[in-house]
């Protein structure tokens, strides 16, 4: 990357200590840097006068609606959805996590060309069947109909090319795990915990000790419920949503799939499947929510300690024992 040129954005002294990251004392003076012909909002925070190359941390400024709502005092967990939407970060970190980032969107890419083949199909009364997505171009250029195949055969040409760029982009996220998060390993002991999730968490958290209670982290990823109290009434109400909504997407895979029949036995599952047995369709959504937020406590606990994960542990009342974390 070429040389990076910032000018002074805003100077800003705090009066009170900024709870969201705790770094910063009473009356400590703080230079927010924006980069020169930068388009957006995206700014530095540092304690120094002068940025030192990648050393300051970047703060997105922008805020959705759903993320504003983490920055206000609409309920009284707005302190803990304030640090979910402002976790510092150094700039190397950004640009790994945009790796993540990239193969989102071209699985989703990959989803939605292979749902308009689908469709296409069913449209003329063919039977597409169900492929994996990976081998579903392969697979589709046998079935599609004659009529369709002039309409069709870009969009397969172009499923191919995608499948084998998420293919590169997964080989460069188990380099990237293997060789500079290898903590990934000890995350990965929880069922349903794969490599992109466990990546994500330790990219999207990025230092296990800012949190000082894992029971908090849920909260960065909008995994609790609102808060609208009086003296009279606490009703029940939906998650904030307040925060990283990609880590809360993918905690909430895990969780689908941890109560699913491919799940293994856990203290965890077995919560969450007596949550999900106390009424209909909206228990089951409930309790996918309820077993995503208590998924963050394990990740995180792991990740400080360096446990062996005990998946029974409250059945059998095994002791954990450490894990050598290269």
């Amino acid at each position: 990357m070429g040389e990076l040129t910032w000018e002074v954005y805003r100077v800003q002294r705090w009066e009170s200590r900024v709870w969201m990251t705790g770094q910063y004392a009473v009356g400590t003076t703080s230079i927010v840097y924006r980069r020169q012909g930068l388009v957006g909002t995206v700014v530095v925070w540092c304690h120094s006068l002068t940025p030192s190359d990648f050393a300051c941390r970047v703060i997105s400024c922008v805020e959705t609606d759903r993320e504003g709502e983490g920055l206000g005092l609409r309920d009284k967990r707005s302190k803990l959805s304030r640090l979910g939407t402002a976790l510092g970060t150094a700039f190397d970190w950004v640009l790994r996590l945009g790796k993540a980032r990239s193969r989102d969107m071209l699985v989703a890419t990959r989803t939605t060309l292979i749902n308009h083949v689908r469709g296409q199909m069913k449209s003329i009364g063919a039977k597409p069947g169900t492929r994996g997505a990976a081998y579903f171009h392969e697979w589709a250029r046998e079935q599609v109909p004659e009529e369709l195949k002039i309409a069709l055969d870009p969009i397969l040409d172009l499923l191919g090319d995608v499948d084998k760029q998420i293919k590169v982009i997964d080989t460069e996220l188990e380099r990237l795990a293997e060789e500079v998060y290898p903590v990934t390993q000890v995350l990965r002991q929880v069922d349903r915990v794969g490599l992109h999730t466990a990546l994500r968490f330790v990219l999207t958290v990025e230092d296990p000790f800012r949190i000082k209670k894992s029971r908090d982290v849920a909260t960065c990823f909008g995994l609790v419920s609102r808060r609208k109290q009086s003296g009279v009434r606490d009703p029940e109400m939906r998650i904030t949503k307040a925060g990283n909504r990609d880590m809360r997407r993918l905690l909430v895979q895990c969780a689908q799939q941890m109560l699913s029949a491919k799940g293994k036995e856990s203290d965890l599952r077995t919560w969450g499947l007596s949550l999900a047995s106390r009424g209909a369709k909206a228990a089951k959504k409930k309790a996918v929510i309820a077993t995503a937020m208590k998924l963050a406590v394990p990740l995180h606990v792991l990740w400080r300690t360096g446990q062996v994960y005990e998946p029974l542990k409250n059945t059998t009342g095994r002791v954990p024992s450490k894990v050598a974390c290269a």
